[in-house]
């Protein structure tokens, strides 16, 4: 398969499943089989991080943002990948470069000295680099990111950000509904950060809190869980047992996971969740814009 074809197909399964934007209306046609292939061998459900080697000796590659209208960007060796609501960013052999709306200034990059994870939030992007971890876009409060020690890894939510370092777990930003207030955590390993809501993995288990309208704060009882991710009112963990979802509206169906076989990667959208298993990539709640109609 045409290796650009390969990215601009796994660019747009996560541009679409991540903001709810039917894929089905942007103009990039490829036949089912190519589709399908790329989804499955791209699609980062929950770390937003595409596969190294797959994208290996890659030099052109093209992105877009909600414009239909594609556009070419030029990236070096791609490494990783992120989508926020209507921008996306990448990192490359010369940097991080991100493209989309640039309403908060979500793609003006500051400098950045050997970045090597990047986040990507509802209208602002952080990236963890040797000098620590600095964000962009958005609005001010976003920008003041705490002082933190050895930073390991980070997750911007819709309008806040945590970060995982030797102390813990700490989260900034809007400061809403308690999202960015850490609970006592054993051993924090993991970090989540969504909508209004944040949840992690500790050595007791998943906990989250925040705003708990949706009783996202109850996490129904899991075995050995080792990943967990939140969506915009509502969690996915995957355990021993395979992927359990809680919180949200409920009506959308979120909750309701299908028959899975052996999954191994699970991540939570705007109400609805996508899970990778040997199957392939499954979807399921909320459908109204064709985001859970993963293509054959």
């Amino acid at each position: 398969m045409n290796k650009k074809l390969v990215l601009i197909l796994s660019v747009l399964v996560i541009v679409c499943f991540s903001i709810g934007v039917s894929c089905k209306k942007q103009a990039v046609h490829a036949d089912k089989a190519s589709y399908k292939s790329a989804a499955e061998r791209l699609l980062s459900l929950s770390s937003e991080i595409i596969n190294k080697d797959t994208l290996n000796n890659l030099e052109d590659t093209y992105g877009f943002g909600l414009n239909p209208k594609v556009m070419l960007i030029h990236l070096k060796n791609p490494k990783t990948v992120s989508a926020g609501d209507s921008h996306t960013c990448a990192i490359d052999d010369e940097g991080v470069k991100c493209f989309g709306s640039n309403r908060t200034g979500q793609i003006q990059v500051p400098y950045l000295k050997n970045p090597k994870m990047l986040t990507s939030g509802f209208l602002h992007t952080c990236v963890l680099d040797d000098e620590g971890v600095k964000c962009f876009g958005g609005h001010a409060i976003q920008y003041l990111v705490p002082k933190l020690k050895n930073p390991k890894t980070i997750s911007a939510g819709h309008f806040h950000t945590c970060a995982l370092d030797d102390d813990g777990i700490k989260c900034w930003g809007n400061t809403k509904n308690g999202k960015t207030s850490v609970p006592p955590l054993k051993n924090p390993r993991m970090v989540s950060a969504g909508g209004h809501h944040t949840c992690s993995i500790d050595d007791e288990g998943v906990k989250c809190w925040g705003w708990d309208h949706y009783k996202i704060s109850k996490v129904p009882k899991l075995k050995n869980p080792r990943m967990v991710s939140s969506g915009s009112s509502h969690a996915c963990a995957l355990d021993d047992n395979g992927v359990t979802c809680w919180g949200g509206k409920g009506r959308d169906g979120e909750n309701k996971v299908p028959r899975l076989k052996n999954p191994r990667m699970v991540s939570a959208g705007s109400y609805f969740s996508c899970a990778l298993d040997d199957e392939g990539v499954k979807c399921w709640g909320n459908n109204l814009s064709g985001q859970t109609d993963v293509p054959k």
